[in-house]
């Protein structure tokens, strides 16, 4: 019993509780942030689920695996098209609205918009065009791989400016609005027209025909994002005359490529893509199925560390390394409290959730495991080391720290898939995850005296 003047434990519960997630305290505002990207995150990746396990059932192993390669390749497309300038554009965004130089910020989301629209339709109209000459060399893994990867040249320029306008979305920290087109408008509009063409044209539903089905999802998130991103643009910035500091912005793109470059090597994108060169299709169909099965834990962890990067920036630009310590902390326990769950289910219920793709998928389930063990490193220390680096002004290191960690990932899956097949891809993720994780960590406590992971 407590007294009329005093208060209970639920009372005083409650207001600790209001006052952490008050939008004047870091936690809080990392918590609310990641609160509303890990509802959207979460809903895209039931759907983008629903959709793979219809597709796999819908295309069969070895077709399903020549569309899942394909994408692989577009991964890397539009890694080298988009020239890094989202990531570059959280940073700079961020900085330039914490300072109020509308005049930078403008002439930024003018010239990066411009580079990656060039860049990505020259990469298309290249592959497209090397397709065409040397039909022959792709037809060995599939015959509808040369197919795919022909429509997957129309879907680079779409997914890179997607990706860029996202990014911008997140530096002016409208973090759900960033989300919401690429993580879930995006595979649902893509099911939509998955079942639109099974009910309507089963015949013609292959590997090409449903790449084309990414296209239309692709196409409507970018249009929703890009007004997203017109309506949220400060009135400041349509007034003011565009600066062009492309010395600075190349200076920082350059080493944010190569990281970006190294960490392609160890995604799971990567893998199947090795998978697909080493081994065959059906493999790649395994091997693809446990790395989908991983997504909710790459998307709970990257919630969190999607809020923090502007944030990051921000505090860093304010030169508060007092608050940005306290930024870590509260990202490490997030994404600690989102990532450990989540592994034990994947872990646990790995048979079960792989047989939804088909019987024969439960082959996958070592894969499934030494891969959820990767992304929990990644998750919980490994991304967020990352984003302190290149979001704070050293990405040259950041981009030889990675660099080195992937291609020690290359090369020890080059050794390790033909002994041990796709497992072996798998642990050489998981080692270099390791690696790169500690030399991260040890390289942002003895450089900027922040401790990482901090409890």
């Amino acid at each position: 019993m407590t007294s009329s003047g005093g208060s209970s434990p639920v009372t005083d519960a409650i207001s600790m509780i209001r006052s952490r997630l008050s939008r004047e305290r870091t936690g809080g505002r990392v918590a609310r942030g990641a609160l509303s990207s890990i509802l959207v995150n979460g809903a895209g990746a039931a759907v983008s689920f629903a959709v793979q396990v219809s597709l796999a059932r819908l295309l069969g192993e070895e077709t399903y695996g020549a569309y899942a390669l394909a994408i692989g390749w577009l991964t890397v497309g539009v890694m080298a098209s988009k020239l890094e300038l989202d990531t570059t554009a959280v940073r700079f965004v961020g900085g330039y609205v914490a300072t109020g130089r509308w005049n930078l910020l403008r002439g930024f989301l003018r010239g990066s918009r411009n580079t990656v629209l060039l860049s990505s339709v020259a990469f298309g109209l290249t592959g497209a065009a090397l397709l065409r000459a040397f039909p022959d060399a792709f037809q060995d893994k599939h015959p509808a791989f040369a197919g795919s990867l022909l429509v997957c040249c129309a879907l680079l320029p779409v997914v890179a400016l997607l990706m860029l306008e996202g990014s911008i979305l997140q530096g002016f920290q409208q973090y759900a609005k960033a989300q919401l087109p690429l993580n879930l408008l995006r595979p649902f509009a893509f099911g939509l027209t998955i079942a639109a063409v099974a009910v309507f044209a089963p015949r013609s539903l292959s590997a090409p025909v449903a790449v084309a089905s990414n296209l239309v999802g692709a196409s409507l998130a970018l249009g929703l994002t890009w007004a997203w991103r017109r309506r949220e643009t400060p009135p400041e910035v349509r007034a003011a005359a565009p600066v062009y500091d492309v010395r600075v912005w190349a200076r920082t793109a350059y080493p944010l490529f190569a990281v970006s470059l190294a960490q392609l090597v160890i995604s799971h994108q990567s893998d199947v893509i090795v998978v697909g060169q080493l081994l065959d299709t059906r493999q790649v169909a395994y091997y693809s199925a446990a790395s989908q099965l991983t997504v909710p834990l790459v998307l709970a962890a990257s919630s969190v560390t999607f809020v923090a990067q502007p944030m990051i920036a921000d505090i860093y630009a304010r030169g508060d390394i007092v608050r940005l310590q306290s930024l870590i902390r509260a990202v490490t326990w997030a994404s600690f409290g989102v990532a450990v769950p989540a592994a034990l289910v994947l872990i646990v219920g790995g048979p079960w959730l792989l047989r939804i793709y088909g019987e024969s998928y439960v082959a996958g389930h070592s894969v499934l495991v030494v891969l959820t063990l990767a992304q929990l490193v990644v998750g919980v220390v490994g991304a967020l080391a990352g984003f302190l680096l290149t979001m704070t002004a050293h990405e040259r290191e950041a981009a030889w720290i990675i660099g080195l960690s992937a291609v020690f990932n290359i090369v020890l899956a080059l050794i390790l898939t033909p002994r041990m097949g796709a497992v072996g891809t798998a642990l050489a993720t998981l080692v270099a995850s390791v690696v790169r994780a500690a030399s991260l960590s040890v390289y942002v406590r003895r450089t900027m005296g922040l401790r990482l992971p901090a409890f």
